[in-house]
């Protein structure tokens, strides 16, 4: 009889076990404009599978006299909660990663998807890089960089090319919203990079003469640690969010070139710089915080 309370209690506590391991995972906040299944949605699908196959194993006890059947029980439900630890662990990266993109896009552009042909493209470039060999080596500092250029390793050309297409969009494009919290500019706004110049406009007449600034240029931002080791979908989901995008006029955009705001002195504004300098350094940080949550929420 002792023995059969034994497999009573073990089958509750494993029971209990995985309930409360299913209460803890959290989901995103309800204002956010990108959600967890528009960033992991083979996370979100596997979640699922795994609540349905929870609920059929609690659904149903087994006979406490039959000591196979407990063990065989016993065995399915540690296996789950060994699943959900690895599933809790992914869910925090990718929660990470969706209050990265909506903090650094405040009331900015929605989710856009990759779309399926662009992954595949994207993947194909992926296996290339993968086969090559090449490994990340430390990047300069945003203020060390000077006039200097990031220069895109041969290893990595093809993949740059396939992510550098149509991104970003054109400000017509994308249309009147703001940029890592900024509004668009009117044509008629005085050019922060050259505070003796308005933004101008485009030949339409409507569209102000700006362009959607990669903070940290894809250059550098490819050659980031993991970046690599991130899958198609998310390679160009940190390639292209708004997080780390900003209006700026076209003429210092073109500048700027792949890097530093620096290579805009000694022409442009020198607080302005010194501000670009600040945000750039800061951007570093959060797109790799945004990479080593991703690589989290894949399981890596």
């Amino acid at each position: 009889m002792a023995e059969m309370d034994r497999c009573k209690s073990v089958v509750a506590l494993i029971v209990v076990i995985l309930a409360s391991a299913i209460a803890l995972i959290t989901t995103p906040a309800a204002w956010a404009t990108t959600t967890k299944i528009d960033i992991c949605p083979d996370l979100v699908a596997a979640e699922a599978s795994h609540d349905q196959r929870r609920s059929q194993h609690n659904s149903h006890q087994p006979n406490p006299y039959d000591q196979a059947a407990v063990a065989a029980y016993n065995a399915e439900a540690d296996a789950l909660n060994a699943e959900r630890a690895v599933l809790q662990q992914r869910d925090r990266g990718c929660v990470e990663a969706v209050r990265l993109i909506n903090d650094g896009n405040p009331d900015g552009p929605s989710f856009k998807s990759p779309s399926p042909g662009k992954i595949r493209d994207v993947e194909a470039q992926r296996q290339n890089v993968a086969g090559s060999g090449w490994a990340p080596t430390p990047l300069q500092s945003v203020k060390d960089m000077e006039r200097a250029r990031h220069l895109v390793p041969k290893e990595l050309s093809g993949l740059y090319r396939e992510i550098r297409k149509d991104n970003p969009q054109s400000a017509r494009t994308i249309g009147d919203v703001p940029l890592n919290g900024a509004a668009r500019p009117s044509g008629t706004d005085t050019n922060r990079a050259y505070p003796d110049q308005t933004y101008g406009f485009l030949a339409d007449g409507k569209t102000p003469r700006v362009s959607a600034d990669h903070i940290v240029p894809l250059a550098a931002l490819i050659q980031m640690p993991g970046f690599t080791d991130l899958n198609a979908r998310h390679m160009m989901i940190v390639a292209t969010t708004p997080a780390n995008m900003q209006w700026m006029g076209s003429g210092p955009n073109s500048g700027k070139s792949s890097g530093s705001p620096l290579r805009l002195l000694p022409k442009a504004d020198s607080a302005w710089v010194d501000e670009q300098v600040a945000l750039q350094t800061q951007k570093m940080t959060d797109m790799q915080n945004l990479i080593d949550a991703l690589l989290t929420s894949q399981g890596r």
